[in-house]
C-alpha cells in the first residue's frame, strides 16, 4: 500500500457561508487536509492570521485552492493571471503547493482546435507564472468547459508543456464527460499532481444546478454510483501517485457532515486508505 496517499476533503458541501463550520466537521472527522475556493482566500486576505488559526484549531491544512477563469480568451488572460497570482500568495502563506485551474468558457458544444490550443497557450503562461512563486497549476477537467471530453483533454495536455501544466482528474467528471478514469489516470501518470474522488448519482442523468429543489444532484458519496475507485486507486499506486486525493461532493441529499461521514467510511473500509 503506497502510505504517502493522504485523503483531504473539499468544503463546497457546505457552501461558502458555512465555510468555519466546513473546517470543525471536516477536521473532527479526521481529514487532515481541505480544499476551498479561491473566493475564500479573497476573503481572509488581510486576516491570513485568522485563516491560519481556524485551520490550526481543527487540526486540518489548506491543501489548495481552485482558481482558474475565463481561461480560453486573450481578453481575460491579465485578469486571471491577476486573481490566481493572488491565489498563488496565499497558498504560499500557508504552506500549499498546488494550485487547481478549473474554467474555460465553452461558447458551445464542440470548441474549436484553435480554441483549445488559444486554452493551452493561455495556461502555459499562467503556469510559468505561477510557478515563478512555487506553485504548481493543476487544471481540472469539467463538465460544461472547453476541456469536458477525452478528446478535449488529450488535445489540451499535447499542446500545455508538462513543466508548466499539470492535471487534476475528477472522477466523476471525467465519467460523465465520457472518459474512462482509469485510463486517463494511466495515461498522464506523470502530469498528475492531484486527485478529486467524486461518484455519480445514478439517478441522475444530467447536470443540475445546486438550487434546484425538484432535481436530485448528478453527484453522490463515493459507493454509490458507476464509478470504479478501487481500480482508480490501484491505477494511482501502480504508478507511485504519492499526492493527495481529495473527495468532493457539491450537495448533500442528508446533511454535509452525514455524506463527510459516509465517504471516509467508504475510503476506510472499501479503499483501505488511512488518514
Amino acid at each position: 500500500m503506497n502510505e504517502k496517499i493522504r485523503v483531504g476533503y473539499h468544503t463546497i458541501t457546505w457552501g461558502i457561508d458555512m465555510f468555519h463550520t466546513a473546517v470543525r466537521e471536516i477536521g473532527g472527522l479526521g481529514f487532515k487536509g481541505i480544499e476551498t475556493f479561491g473566493a475564500i482566500a479573497d476573503h481572509y486576505r488581510d486576516t491570513v492570521d485568522d485563516f491560519k488559526l481556524l485551520l490550526h484549531d481543527h487540526g486540518v491544512q489548506l491543501v489548495t485552492l481552485y482558481g482558474g477563469g475565463t481561461l480560453s480568451t486573450r481578453e481575460a488572460l491579465a485578469k486571471d493571471l491577476e486573481w490566481n497570482l493572488a491565489l498563488a500568495d496565499f497558498l504560499k502563506e500557508n504552506g500549499a503547493e498546488i494550485l487547481v485551474l478549473g474554467g474555460g468558457v465553452r461558447d458551445d458544444r464542440t470548441p474549436t482546435e484553435e480554441t483549445i490550443k488559444r486554452m493551452a497557450d493561455n495556461l502555459n503562461l499562467m503556469g510559468q507564472a505561477l510557478l515563478g512563486k512555487g506553485i504548481k497549476a493543476a487544471y481540472h477537467p469539467h463538465l460544461g468547459t472547453v476541456i469536458e471530453n477525452r478528446e478535449e483533454i488529450g488535445l489540451l495536455m499535447d499542446r500545455t508543456d508538462p513543466r508548466l501544466v499539470f492535471l487534476c482528474p475528477d472522477t466523476a467528471h471525467l465519467y460523465k464527460g465520457g472518459s474512462d478514469p482509469v485510463e486517463v489516470v494511466n495515461t498522464y501518470k506523470d502530469r498528475i499532481i492531484y486527485v478529486h474522488f467524486k461518484d455519480v448519482n445514478p439517478d441522475a442523468t444530467t447536470p443540475v444546478k445546486i438550487d434546484a429543489e425538484d432535481q436530485l444532484p448528478i453527484f453522490s458519496e463515493l459507493g454509490r454510483g458507476p464509478i470504479d475507485f478501487p481500480d482508480i486507486l490501484k491505477g494511482l499506486r501502480n504508478n507511485n501517485y504519492s499526492g493527495w486525493i481529495t473527495i468532493e461532493l457539491d450537495q448533500s441529499l442528508t446533511d454535509p457532515r452525514q455524506s463527510a461521514y459516509d465517504n471516509k467510511k467508504y475510503v476506510q473500509e472499501v479503499l483501505k486508505l488511512s488518514f
